[in-house]
């Protein structure tokens, strides 16, 4: 399920979310750009990559389980793959996909050459494998933030 085109306000900050995506029960935010023939060196990437980290630091506020930055790129310069890295790090998993993926739909996973990169491959807290357990006793409480359900059994 996806809707393209969200638009938002973090504080004095209106930005949109090109992709809004719940993919296999995660929620995911896309910045996507054309930039066919942008070349390395263009002064083009710095707003890229600020627009995309900007979107970044909104999916971590918001606890959204991946951010991805698609472009019709033959690859992103080293620089700005370095800039991503070093301001993201390991707080959100992020993926920077360029034509070649845009165009078959897939990225191959590089180690396994017969196998297609899958959501888990990237995710840094995927969901379990098995089911958990139903519950049989007790109370339940769900925190909503603005307000608490609580139901006894």
């Amino acid at each position: 399920m996806w809707l393209p085109g969200v638009k938002y306000n973090r504080g004095d900050t209106a930005g949109d979310i090109d992709v809004f995506a719940c993919c296999d029960g995660e929620l995911i935010f896309a910045e996507c750009k054309t930039l066919a023939d942008i070349s390395d060196d263009s002064t083009s990437w710095k707003p890229i990559t600020e627009q995309f980290l900007e979107l970044a630091e909104l999916a971590i506020e918001l606890r959204i389980g991946a951010v991805l930055l698609a472009a019709q790129v033959d690859r992103y310069p080293d620089d700005v793959k370095q800039d991503i890295n070093d301001r993201l790090g390991n707080r959100i998993p992020h993926l920077l996909l360029d034509r070649s993926d845009l165009e078959a739909g897939h990225r191959i996973v590089k180690q396994e050459p017969d196998r297609r990169m899958q959501l888990l491959d990237f995710l840094s807290n995927p969901f379990p494998e098995a089911p958990l357990e139903r519950r049989t006793s007790g109370d339940r409480t769900i925190d909503f933030g603005y307000m608490v359900y609580k139901r006894g059994r």
